[in-house]
């Protein structure tokens, strides 16, 4: 019992320094002087320090939505992994529909959907592999559990969609509170490639946008 104020203010200091951190980090990652560094560009950061060509990125994600080849680019991956992957996000992508479905068809979000949705990403669901479903409600109102890819800090976004074939990568050269340039991109697939959909960016417009920087 003695001991019990001290471990309280241990874990009082613990925890402020942690958010601390945090804030130091959140900062550090949006400072164009800190991501351009050329020691940040060899270290090995997940999901931070990747650096490619919109092209490059968009090859790559072709070859994922297909066989592991790209048409006049040559073989990226091997068509038993792609495959693979494939069915994996899929099977994972169903448990997420089922949850998106109860969003009503105008886009809004009831209390019962909004819990759904979010038991569904604490289960881990939204980011099978590593990569982030990317929802399209098709025109019927379901849910096309396949596409996927990931968004980048700044209004970044990368992804692929087996089921039509579309694979696309948008980078910005400049921080933007609001993910423009990829709205504007899903905006032209809509209309380009009907059968795609209509992207449900519900729950990933933070992942595009560049929340620190707007702190």
């Amino acid at each position: 019992p003695g001991d019990a104020p001290a471990t309280s203010i241990g874990e009082t200091v613990g925890t402020v320094e942690r958010l601390r951190n945090l804030k130091r980090a959140s900062y550090l990652m949006t400072n164009p002087l800190v991501i351009n560094d050329p020691a940040v560009h060899r270290a090995l950061i997940p999901s931070f320090n990747t650096r490619a060509s919109a092209v490059g990125l968009a090859t790559v994600f072709a070859a994922l939505a297909g066989n592991g080849a790209v048409a006049g680019r040559g073989r990226v991956l091997t068509e038993k992994h792609c495959r693979w992957l494939q069915d994996q996000i899929r099977m994972s992508g169903e448990v997420g529909a089922k949850a998106f479905e109860k969003v009503s068809a105008s886009g809004e979000v009831t209390s019962s959907s909004r819990a759904n949705i979010a038991e569904v990403r604490v289960s881990g669901q939204t980011w099978p592999l590593g990569f982030r479903h990317i929802p399209f409600r098709r025109r019927d109102g379901s849910i096309r559990p396949g596409a996927f890819g990931y968004g980048g800090v700044a209004g970044c976004l990368a992804f692929c969609d087996p089921e039509t074939g579309v694979a696309a990568a948008v980078l910005v050269n400049e921080l933007s509170v609001k993910p423009k340039a990829v709205l504007a991109l899903l905006r032209v697939l809509e209309e380009a490639v009907p059968e795609l959909g209509h992207c449900i960016t519900e729950g990933l417009e933070a992942d595009w946008t560049c929340r620190w920087a707007a702190e």
